[in-house]
This record gives C-alpha cells, structure tokens and sequence, in this order.
C-alpha cells in the first residue's frame, strides 16, 4: 500500500492498507499498524475524504501525541470538516507541546486565514517563518507560506519567508527565483 501512497495513488494505497489493516493481527506489529493507519489518513485527506482520515490520524495521535506529522495531518483534517473550534484547541495543545515547531504556527494561520482575520494569520505566519520546520522539507515549508501569504496579499511578509528560506537554502535556486520575482513586482 505505501508504494501506491508515494505514487499518489491514494485509491489503490486506500484499498490495499485497508485490507492489511483488516488482516489477521498476528501477522503485524503494531507499529506497522501505526504507519498504514497513518498513510492511510493521508491518503484519505488526499483524495479529500476528510472525515475519513480523522479516525486514523486520531489512533495514530492517541498512541504518539509527540508524533508531529500525526497531529499536523490530524488537526488538518478536522479544519478540513469546518470543525475550527476543535482545530483551535488541539492547535493550542500542539504549540505547548512542540514551541520550536513553525508548522502549528502555519496551521494556525490557515485556521484564521479560514475564519476572514488577516492579522491574526499574518503574525502566526511571521512566527512560522521565523521558527521554520524540523519535520518536512524546507522549501515545501515556505512554498506553502508563501502561498498562504499570497492570499492575505502580504507583499512584506512574502519578502520576508523568501529571505528567510535563501539564507536556510543557500543552494536554493528556486528560493532566489521567488525572492527576484517579488523584487521585480516592487
């Protein structure tokens, strides 16, 4: 199932985790277990089947609340559902559990970037660029900053995630390429 997953694949990665998982438990670990409920509500979210990620995102959160990626897609998943307010509280969870971590703070700016404030997105976005990722690559991580900055039409705040991400990704032609292009338009 999981090569299917990093194909994007989703319905033929759904259809074999799902029959692994309903296998005879005997013949897996339980952190094989783990990892197909966790690609398996991935690939659920993927194909935008939000509420069926949500219970296997969940178990994966309930064994591991120190699982980054887990509490990312979980939370996702839920704002996905129009559930903010639970979105809210598991991203308050999140920030006092992982302080170092920019990625609670880029979702928290897409949870107000979901409720029309602006400002409260801007400064979670500004704190996310500045506390960067551990836990997906760089360059996504600011892509989707920028994306996000992008909707809120924050020229500045633009300027400021491609600095960031050049001086983290020196080797980065594609930083550059995107802080020339907003030099340009200025």
């Amino acid at each position: 199932g999981l090569a299917f997953f990093y194909r994007d694949d989703y319905a033929q990665c759904i259809e074999n985790l799902n029959t692994f998982l309903h296998q005879r438990t005997e013949n897996r670990t339980q952190e094989e277990e783990l990892e197909a409920k966790f690609h398996l509500g991935v690939a659920y979210f993927n194909i935008g089947k939000y509420g069926n990620a949500i219970p296997y995102l969940k178990d994966v959160v309930d064994y591991n609340d120190q699982n980054i990626l887990a509490n990312y897609w979980y939370i996702f998943s839920i704002m996905a559902t129009d559930d903010l307010p639970k979105a809210q509280s598991l991203l308050e969870d999140c920030k006092q559990k992982f302080p170092n971590e920019g990625l609670f703070d880029k979702t928290f700016g897409d949870l107000f970037n979901l409720k029309a404030d602006a400002t409260k997105a801007r400064d979670y976005y500004m704190t996310a660029i500045e506390k960067s990722t551990e836990v997906i690559d760089t360059l996504t991580f600011y892509r989707e900053l920028a994306k996000a900055l992008t909707n809120i039409n924050d020229t500045l705040g633009l300027i400021k995630c491609w600095e960031t991400a050049t001086s983290l990704l020196p080797e980065s032609s594609i930083a550059h390429r995107e802080l020339l292009n907003i030099y340009e338009l200025l």
